[in-house]
């Protein structure tokens, strides 16, 4: 059952969003129900349960990598990657007690990660201190941490527990060492420099410890959004890789740097890195950039395996994590409601080296450990985990965990299969949405046809770049309008500050014919109808165009019934399309996109 509850209301520009007021609605709410072995599962996955197979990430393969350029060999096995969507606590005592908070919080997930299988997690943007950073440097201090350089291979772990500077960064070692788990975590960095009026810069930084509890890799983002008490990372490519036991190079990426070139596109380009880990803080945009769309998009296009953990937010327009295997056919797995903190896992496919026959090994009271936090009836008795996890059960610092905590697991096997456990019991929470404005757009709506006849409708933006979609319709209902779009130009963001150019093909639902109301989801109710679209393509500058499918539901297309094709065309163009396989499958289309950038007309 989907249930909508329609709101109007504004936002403000926070994190990677975007600035201009739009109309809101709420998203679907999972139709939970309970099996006979009391596991709770989510009808909107469509899946049996599947336990985590104790034995994936195990060593199938013998090659070594190149760890300089990241190029990995055609053998393949599989890791367990999890990517936690969370809210995070800002009420505490200044900025290192809402650090510290939220660190505390990040291991109880990671516990509940590890005991699933996990290898590696990825923890959102702005997940330690959330959004609101303070914009004086002064205030902005207490919300910051020293990073080490990776170079030095130090394990913060062992640092001073008394060093506020570190003490985030400790936790979390202590954790990684501990657990035996690769984390990936987004904080702000306070950096000192010779050359700088004040002795320090402020940077939004992705950090990773490896299981030893080592600092491994530390990328600042390089593409800010909003953050203007922040400084932009340099253009350093090494500084966004990193190398695991299990034989698998990443590339780091944070936010709004997915709409760029630099570093996630260059990594995988240029340096051959078929695996992403991106923190984010994302606000929706509609028709084309909602979180599910464009990260699906971007792994699709680039054949990478995608891993995004993003904040917790749909009142602010902030939801949407997930790992999606680009690079197969098999389904993307994510979440995307209002429903609260989720971890979603996955075993993904690598082409990847031999790894290391000895990792993972946890310590040898983890199991207890786990069985002890994951246990609702165990009040008496406390976790001592370095220091880092003092918990009854039911609470950290006030703040209550398990009731909020959800796993998502999916276990490769003959078949995808979806499981939910701890379901949430988070109140249902407004879903924000910005809107992109299409009346820059050239646009034609789409007629009826005959039967049987299929239907080639062009459309070109500036006389230069053109559209074309192939559909028939010969049953159309007078009340429903879908439109076919093209653009080629600048878009601005947040009212102007930045500028991306975009060559933009698109067939959407409109509300009205007036273009301004295509894809508006607010009062819409999800119906069928008969449109089919057998293709839609365009003659693109550059190949580096996303595509996306999204139903009216705001759910993803399933995989098996499009494909992406990309064909290098005469005058250096690029022949680009999505086609549908099973046209009649496809019946409840909200938006069919591909979201085409030229990085160097960027301003």
């Amino acid at each position: 059952m989907v249930l909508y509850k329609h709101i109007f209301t504004v936002f403000a520009l926070v994190g990677c969003g975007f600035k201009d007021l739009t109309p809101v609605m709420s998203i679907p709410v999972l139709d939970v129900r309970e099996t006979v072995d009391g596991n709770l599962i989510s009808d909107s996955f469509h899946q049996p349960t599947q336990s985590p197979d104790p034995g994936i990430g195990t060593n199938i393969t013998e090659p070594t990598p190149d760890v300089t350029t990241g190029d990995e060999t055609e053998n393949e096995y599989s890791y367990v990657a999890a990517v936690l969507e969370y809210a995070p606590n800002t009420d505490g005592d200044g900025g290192l007690d809402i650090i510290i908070s939220n660190a505390q919080a990040y291991i109880v997930f990671a516990l509940e990660a590890k005991n699933s299988g996990a290898d590696i997690i990825v923890f959102p943007e702005y997940g330690l201190t959330g959004t609101g950073l303070p914009m004086i440097p002064d205030e902005i201090m207490p919300y910051t941490q020293n990073v080490p350089d990776p170079k030095d291979a130090l394990v913060p772990c062992d640092f001073p527990a008394n060093d506020t500077r570190t003490q985030g960064l400790r936790l979390l070692s202590c954790a990684a060492r501990d657990l035996q788990l690769y984390l990936v975590v987004d904080l702000a960095e306070l950096a000192t420099c010779d050359d700088c009026l004040t002795g320090h810069h402020f940077y939004n930084t992705q950090v990773v410890f490896n299981r030893q509890g080592t600092l491994i890799a530390r990328y600042r983002k390089r593409n800010l959004f909003g953050e203007f008490q922040l400084r932009p990372g340099p253009e350093e490519v090494d500084t966004a890789i990193f190398t695991t036991d299990f034989g698998v190079t990443f590339a780091l990426q944070v936010c709004f740097d997915i709409l760029y070139e630099y570093p996630g596109v260059v990594s995988v380009i240029e340096r051959g890195v078929k695996h992403v880990a991106m923190s984010t803080a994302w606000m929706d945009q509609l028709p084309s950039l909602t979180a599910p769309q464009m990260q699906s998009a971007w792994a699709e296009s680039l054949g990478i395996n995608l891993l995004v953990a993003n904040i917790h937010n749909p009142a602010g327009g902030f939801t949407g994590s997930g790992i999606y295997p680009g690079h197969t056919d098999l389904e993307h797995l994510y979440t995307y409601d209002s429903q609260g903190n989720r971890l979603v896992m996955m075993a993904v496919t690598s082409n990847s080296s031999k790894p290391d026959m000895n990792r993972g090994a946890p310590n040898p009271t983890l199991k207890s450990q786990e069985e002890y936090l994951l246990s609702s009836n165990n009040t008496d008795s406390e976790l001592d985990l370095h220091g880092i996890v003092n918990d009854t059960g039911t609470t950290i610092n006030g703040t209550k965990i398990h009731k909020e905590r959800q796993i998502i697991t999916y276990i490769e096997t003959n078949v995808a299969n979806n499981t939910i456990s701890n379901i949430s019991n988070a109140d249902e929470n407004e879903h924000k949405f910005k809107y992109e404005d299409l009346s820059i757009y050239s646009h034609f709506p789409l007629n009826q046809t005959i039967e049987g006849e299929y239907l080639t409708q062009s459309l070109c933006h500036n006389e230069e770049f053109c559209c074309n979609v192939t559909y028939t319709w010969p049953d159309r209902d007078s009340d429903i309008i879908y439109k076919l779009l093209a653009f080629d130009g600048l878009q601005a963001h947040a009212g102007g500050i930045y500028h991306t150019y975009y060559q933009v093909c698109s067939v959407l639902l409109c509300s009205s014919d007036d273009v301004v109301t295509c894809a508006h989801v607010e009062n819409l109710i999800p119906q069928s109808n008969s449109l089919k679209v057998r293709n839609l393509e365009g003659l693109f500058e550059v190949p580096y165009v996303y595509p996306s499918v999204l139903n009216q539901d705001l759910t993803l297309a399933k995989r098996n019934l499009w494909n992406f094709d990309r064909k290098e065309s005469n005058h250096n163009r690029w022949r680009i399309g999505v086609h549908v396989d099973k046209e009649d499958e496809l019946q409840q289309l909200l938006a069919l996109t591909l979201f085409g950038r030229i990085y160097e007309r960027d301003p």
